[in-house]
């Protein structure tokens, strides 16, 4: 979380929670090591919780400071600059059902599910990966 309050992608911050859990993780005992599908369990448990909290905290920054319309019209103009990169005539019908309160629920709910699994696999692969360089620099 605090990773994301210093401005660095999303992203990149589920990458780096999975490494670093594991990374942490493995600082409690140097003797043995964490195989790399335990790892990546514990990365993506660590995903869960960065999707979770995150979610939860912007929830309440849109509820407590009243940022509803303002995320809702940075989403629109960003679906619009989408649109306008491709002119055919399929485009315009999706961005009226965008426009929609239905619509922009349905956006709203795929881009959250999107975030979740996007998550999840890249604090799997972060802590897979931490595992994979401590299993390298651990043996004999």
């Amino acid at each position: 979380m605090v990773l994301m309050f210093l401005g660095l992608n999303p992203f990149i911050a589920a990458l780096v929670a999975g490494f670093l859990s594991t990374t942490f993780s493995q600082r409690g005992s140097p003797v043995s090591s964490i195989r790399p599908a335990v790892a990546a369990r514990l990365g993506a448990l660590s995903g869960l919780m960065l999707f979770a909290m995150s979610t939860i905290f912007e929830t309440l920054a849109v509820v407590v400071l009243h940022k509803g319309g303002e995320i809702r019209s940075e989403m629109l103009d960003k679906i619009q600059q989408a649109a306008a990169r491709y002119p055919s005539p399929e485009v315009a019908p999706f961005l009226d059902f965008v426009k929609s309160p239905d619509g922009f629920t349905l956006i709203l709910i795929a881009s959250l599910a999107f975030g979740l699994a996007a998550f999840i696999v890249l604090g799997a692969v972060g802590g897979a990966v931490s595992a994979a360089i401590a299993g390298r620099r651990n043996r004999p």
